[in-house]
């Protein structure tokens, strides 16, 4: 029983005490760490100093500091009249350029004619002598064949006998080749010619009548030119 009531005004001790400091509030402390903040006092002075506010007095005039004005370069503008000028002046001279240009060409094609025209009358004349020189050729191996011909009336018939015969001579004068393109219809009167042409010493053929190494010439030897010869 004792013991039941030593408990018992134990716990009622407690009751009070609870309701005693739930009643009387006292501060609880806090386990939480206390939060600190720095403020510096130099950093809002400086603050307060940028928004301070100067009143200007009235009637006093504060002095502009002039600025340095950056002059620009005047630029010379030439008037339009001179540039006309200039224009035309070298129109004029493309002008004068194109038409020396243009003359200098006419003159050139006017030489170039009178040389084309210069170099057909030279070949004309080249061909008008060669053919000239060719007929002396032509002629003087005639003249040196007929000497050495001859035949025997007895063994031909009065008519009109002519042999056309092609002679190759080379360039020193050799006979290469002969041959009788157009007969006279007698095979013995065609025999004397060809004897007469191999027997001949013919000479060298002239160097501008040179083609090949050769000359092709055409001889004809007729009766009559024979009775002529030996009358």
């Amino acid at each position: 029983m004792k013991f039941f009531s030593i408990f018992l005004s134990l716990c009622l001790h407690l009751i009070v005490i609870l309701l005693l400091v739930h009643f009387t509030g006292v501060p609880q402390r806090h386990t939480e760490k206390e939060k600190l903040y720095r403020i510096s006092l130099v950093s809002l002075q400086e603050k307060k100093a940028k928004t301070v506010h100067i009143k200007r007095k009235p009637g006093k005039k504060t002095k502009s500091i002039p600025k340095e004005v950056t002059r620009k370069k005047e630029v010379v503008r030439k008037p339009v009249v001179e540039k006309e000028n200039v224009k035309k002046k070298e129109m004029a001279s493309l002008e004068k350029v194109r038409e020396r240009i243009y003359s200098k060409r006419i003159e050139e094609m006017r030489e170039e004619e009178i040389e084309k025209k210069k170099s057909a009358m030279r070949e004309k004349l080249q061909g008008e002598e060669g053919k000239q020189e060719k007929v002396s050729y032509e002629s003087l191996l005639k003249s040196i064949i007929e000497k050495n011909w001859f035949l025997n009336k007895a063994f031909i018939t009065r008519g009109n006998f002519k042999t056309v015969v092609e002679v190759i001579v080379s360039n020193g004068g050799d006979i290469i080749k002969t041959k009788v393109i157009k007969s006279s219809g007698d095979d013995y009167f065609d025999g004397t010619v060809i004897d007469a042409i191999v027997r001949s010493h013919l000479p060298e053929v002239p160097m501008h009548l040179r083609e090949n190494h050769c000359l092709r010439v055409e001889l004809y030897f007729t009766l009559e030119e024979y009775e002529e010869l030996h009358s």
